[in-house]
């Protein structure tokens, strides 16, 4: 009988996919409850106004035996993981670890090895610190962004204006041009094990995003020996620090001189493992899984895979998207007839190919059909 898993998060479908290779019966609370996902688990919907509050009571109506496992956001909320995960098995960081590593400039308090190099954090400082920047001015001339203390898939950021306030519940990180690239691991709590890397596509507008919006990966990408050491060396001493467990991933830009700068880290289930599943065909939770090491006969691809969220350019309604695409090239689908705003997601799309920019092209073809196919509300 196999044993059950519950995700917990804005959408668990990914997770929950993953889980069902390793022989785990998914129970899902998410925000989303999409076709495909109430396909292959057990689904208990919660409103994003009720988003994350009433999870706590939610889950309650889950099998007590279920190892309970973080998705998507709720990093932001360590107390109300903390509320869910009581008297549960956890399949990943407990509320404390999650709490301490998600706090801003965490990632800073490491020495990095060569080839990395950290981007400079600011908060809000004290009335002396404001006084001074008043009388003598602001001599920093690095760009920054402004970025929210809870945030996730690049919501909320922007550049900062000079001078401006930067509030309690933003912090100010030095902007770095380049390529977003996702890393991830698995950890014990003290030991690591690299998984792989992809990039990330970003504010694309050929998938309605805009900004520093996530709009998806692109993979696997093989980073250099130097590189993955020091990347590796960054995600053991965050492991040590704060005692993660699970998998977990840890955002970085590569700036043009081809220094890697940590960005962030997400102690959780992130958006780019499903794309290294399926390059490996296996689920990250696998100690086999790592890129390291040997994948299973008949499951290997020379394949490069991506995946984009594909938000609403105009107010529509879903017609049935399984006949737009197809099973295979397509996730997170809606019911026939909901209706999206603009700027709200519509679904996920896949697809794959030889090199970075086929995998690109089909995706950008894959989401001219999904735009194509929807119902514009007059």
């Amino acid at each position: 009988m196999s044993k059950p898993v519950l995700i917990v998060g804005v959408n668990g479908r990914a997770a929950a996919m993953s889980a069902r290779k390793m022989g785990y019966e998914p129970w899902v609370v998410d925000c989303i409850g999409s076709r495909d996902l109430q396909r292959v688990a057990h689904t208990l919907h919660v409103l994003m106004r009720d988003y994350p509050s009433k999870l706590p009571g939610m889950v309650e109506k889950a099998p007590k035996s279920a190892a309970v496992m973080m998705s998507g956001d709720l990093e932001n909320y360590p107390d109300i993981w903390e509320a869910i995960t009581f008297g549960r098995e956890v399949m990943g960081s407990s509320a404390a670890a999650v709490r301490s590593v998600r706090a801003a400039g965490s990632l800073s308090e490491v020495e990095l090895a060569k080839g990395l190099k950290h981007c400079k954090i600011k908060t809000e400082g004290g009335l002396l610190q404001r006084i001074a920047v008043q009388v003598f001015g602001n001599w920093d001339r690095r760009k920054y962004l402004l970025k929210p203390m809870s945030g996730s898939g690049g919501m909320g950021i922007r550049f900062w204006e000079k001078g401006a306030p930067i509030g309690r519940e933003y912090y100010l990180q030095e902007y770095v041009a380049g390529m977003p690239i996702g890393v991830m691991f698995r950890a014990d709590g003290w030991s690591v094990q690299y998984v792989g890397a992809c990039e990330m596509i970003v504010g694309d507008e050929a998938f309605g995003s805009d900004g520093f919006k996530y709009v998806g990966s692109i993979g696997e990408i093989d980073l250099s020996e130097e590189a993955r050491a020091g990347v590796s060396q960054l995600a053991v001493a965050m492991t040590q620090r704060h005692d993660l467990r699970g998998v977990f991933g840890i955002d970085f830009v590569m700036d043009f001189s081809g220094k890697l700068r940590p960005l962030e880290i997400n102690p959780r289930y992130t958006a780019g493992m499903e794309v290294l599943e399926m390059c490996t065909g296996q689920s990250v939770f696998d100690e086999l899984s790592s890129s390291s090491k040997k994948r299973k006969e008949g499951e290997a691809t020379h394949l490069k895979w991506g995946k984009a969220l594909i938000r609403a350019k105009i107010d529509c309604e879903m017609p049935d998207l399984f006949g737009v695409l197809g099973e295979r090239w397509i996730a997170n689908v809606p019911n026939v007839g909901v209706r999206v705003s603009q700027g709200e997601p519509i679904c996920s799309v896949f697809a794959d190919g030889r090199t970075r920019d086929e995998v690109y092209d089909g995706l950008k073809e894959k989401a001219k059909k999904i735009y194509d196919a929807v119902l514009p509300i007059k």
